[in-house]
């Protein structure tokens, strides 16, 4: 803990982080069952997941199972995280925004999945392990143009079909 601690640390000079929580909202397709739960403040079907970083941006924790009109600090509140922290001393903080009530562990400071929540829940979790393997790997940062960048108001139902090529073509000389 104190090698993330030195590492967050050297980024943002703020003592005694061991990590960056969020809540983001992944896009699916509508779920037959429970729909209106999974409608998020924005106007479309989501997931809401909570994800926590260190200081070399690997995903060190997950909870991938709340629709989207869940809030952030509801997800928190009832995490395996949420509670470990309720229950213990930690030496440390978590940087969460305003999306999380204060407490003694937080300081304040384009796509759609076709899935189901069920399944799209399996393939955020999927995306994560990849992006820590990467990581691991030392594999390089693609080099995305400004038109692939998510500015978060795209979807990937909004990208022309000739980007989406375009883009797939990119990976695929990127890594083969």
């Amino acid at each position: 803990m104190n090698v993330v601690k030195r590492g967050l640390y050297r980024i943002a000079k703020v003592p005694n982080v061991i990590g960056a929580v969020d809540g983001t909202l992944i896009p699916i397709i509508a779920p037959k069952e429970n729909e209106p739960a999974y409608v998020c403040r924005k106007g479309y079907y989501s997931l809401n997941i909570q994800a926590v970083v260190d200081h070399e941006m690997r995903f060190t924790n997950l909870v991938a199972k709340f629709p989207g009109s869940v809030h952030d600090s509801y997800i928190f509140s009832n995490s395996e995280l949420g509670y470990f922290f309720e229950e213990n001393n930690v030496d440390g903080w978590l940087l969460g925004d305003s999306g999380y009530g204060l407490k003694k562990c937080l300081h304040k400071t384009g796509g759609c999945l076709p899935f189901t929540p069920d399944k799209s829940a399996i393939v955020v979790t999927a995306v994560f392990k990849l992006h820590n393997k990467c990581i691991d790997d030392k594999l390089p940062l693609p080099d995305f143009t400004d038109d692939f960048i998510d500015n978060g108001d795209n979807h990937i139902r909004d990208i022309a079909p000739a980007n989406v090529q375009t883009l797939r073509e990119h990976i695929i000389q990127k890594f083969a």
